[in-house]
């Protein structure tokens, strides 16, 4: 189907194209493939021209996107008896600070219904406290012991309404410690819970850490670490200085053969922390490096090629050695110079299109 949409041939079959990589280096001649300009519209094909640039040294690691301290926290029973989870919670759920996640029933306990007595407590309180406001105003009794009066129902009050969500259906309620997403959800409703049992774990992830593992052997190379990038878990590349995040630490300890390094940044695209990420740590900048974006290169059997655009509607695949990789653009030691129009999006579309070209026992003679 492609193929068809494809103005495919051996473009300029008698045309010998002559490249130049870097100073010193002479590529060999690949067969030429043609793609036409409405192909690479249709396709998404987009090119760029090379230029050296600076390019920061990186160093490929692996490491763990975690939750900031401070923006997590949990949710605990606040008695002992039989929980329900309240609505839809569920894992992921938005919740607001206060808000009630589950109700707990404390009816038929051995040790009694905490929440019957908290409410006798607290009417006992109420109905003391009314009295003595009245018999205050008659001078009856002292305005000292009308202020412990008001005390005492004031924490009856608060004890009270602490355990109970609803008052018409008496049960005890989970409230969430502040306002974000539930993470986990260690209970499931019907179970029986004791009092300071973890239900839910709270996270508000507005920012977090990234952790990453550097192995003992570029310990030398510490100070130079200043930024990162790594892989989310959509694949999406993403940099830490480049969303407005900054390295925080790391360890002058090894541990297990690795050394933390701690980044931090504000959470703008919805990254969930948890997840073990490919982190790719920036050390110091190079100048007049030539690079190009991580996509534009192709791996055939532990050989990499980029595509080099000869005129509007003409590609060839050149052979070229690459370097370090920020996960966002590739170095290339030789087999570019500068100057030179390369494929940088849609490289595969035209990698099929020169499997597809060539019929079998056809090669071109430069």
């Amino acid at each position: 189907m492609m193929a068809a949409c494809i103005c495919i041939a051996g473009c300029h079959q008698s045309y010998t194209h002559s490249h130049e990589g870097e100073a010193g280096h002479k590529e060999g001649h690949s067969d030429e493939i043609e793609f036409s300009e409405e192909s690479q519209a249709q396709f998404g094909i987009r090119t760029e021209t090379v230029s050296a640039a600076p390019f920061a040294r990186t160093i490929r690691v692996g490491g763990q996107v975690l939750p900031s301290l401070g923006d997590e926290a949990v949710a605990v029973a606040p008695v002992s008896g039989t929980i329900v989870l309240s609505g839809k919670i569920t894992e992921g759920s938005a919740v607001s600070k206060g808000s009630a996640i589950a109700e707990i029933s404390t009816k038929g306990l051995a040790g009694g219904d905490v929440i019957a007595m908290a409410k006798s407590a607290y009417e006992i309180a109420k109905t003391k406290f009314e009295r003595d406001r009245e018999l205050l105003e008659d001078n009856i009794v002292s305005r000292n012991h009308f202020e412990q009066s008001e005390l005492a129902y004031e924490q009856a009050k608060a004890e009270y309404e602490a355990l109970v969500s609803d008052r018409s259906s008496g049960n005890a309620s989970v409230r969430c410690p502040l306002g974000g997403y539930v993470k986990e959800l260690n209970i499931t409703s019907g179970e029986y819970v004791e009092a300071g049992t973890a239900i839910a774990t709270i996270a508000q992830n507005k920012t977090l850490q990234l952790r990453a593992d550097l192995p003992e052997r570029y310990a030398a190379e510490l100070r130079d670490i200043k930024d990162a990038t790594f892989l989310s878990s959509t694949g999406e590349v993403f940099s830490i200085s480049g969303n407005g995040g900054r390295l925080v630490s790391y360890s002058h300890s090894v541990q297990d053969g690795y050394i933390p390094v701690i980044f931090e940044f504000p959470n703008r695209s919805g990254i969930i922390p948890g997840a073990f990420a490919e982190i790719y740590l920036k050390a110091a900048a190079q100048n007049d490096v030539i690079s190009v974006p991580v996509g534009a290169v192709i791996e055939e059997q532990g050989i990499y090629s980029v595509f080099v655009k000869l005129d509007e509607d003409c590609f060839a695949k050149r052979e070229v050695r690459t370097g370090g990789s920020d996960g966002i653009r590739t170095e290339i030691l030789s087999g570019l110079g500068e100057g030179e129009e390369i494929v940088s999006e849609g490289a595969m579309h035209i990698k099929l299109a020169s499997v597809s070209s060539a019929p079998a026992g056809h090669n071109h003679n430069h």
